[in-house]
């Protein structure tokens, strides 16, 4: 938890870190998302690490250790939430475009279209 408890306390505008949780007005809380995703640079870290860490540099991978679990957080609070909240709203648009053909098939008369559609929705 070092990594986040150094990112959060490090921003200021009120936002703060204590008992794994992100503490703060939710004003303030979604200005550091917006900006979180654009000033993430975990994965150099990570990579830089790692590859020293696999280079004959085996001091690091204590660190690397202790920070993975962190980066992984930092990762998925800066930007998976909406990437998953886009995919579900495209996942909603399809399901009523395969609604809206399963409707036109059997205003047609394609009864048996339509059903073959249905089975495999």
């Amino acid at each position: 938890m070092t990594a986040l408890k150094q990112v959060f306390e490090g921003v200021g505008d009120g936002v703060g870190f204590r008992d794994g949780s992100v503490i703060g007005r939710p004003e303030a809380i979604q200005r550091l998302r917006s900006r979180a995703k654009m000033e993430v640079r975990v994965e150099a870290f990570e990579r830089d690490w790692t590859r020293k860490a696999t280079h004959g540099e085996e001091y690091i991978i204590q660190v690397l250790n202790r920070y993975r679990a962190s980066w992984v957080l930092l990762r998925q609070w800066a930007g998976y939430d909406a990437a998953v909240a886009q995919k579900e709203e495209e996942i909603k648009k399809l399901e009523c475009l395969v609604w809206d053909a399963m409707y036109e098939l059997q205003r047609a008369g394609l009864d048996s279209e339509a059903a073959k559609l249905r089975r495999r929705y």
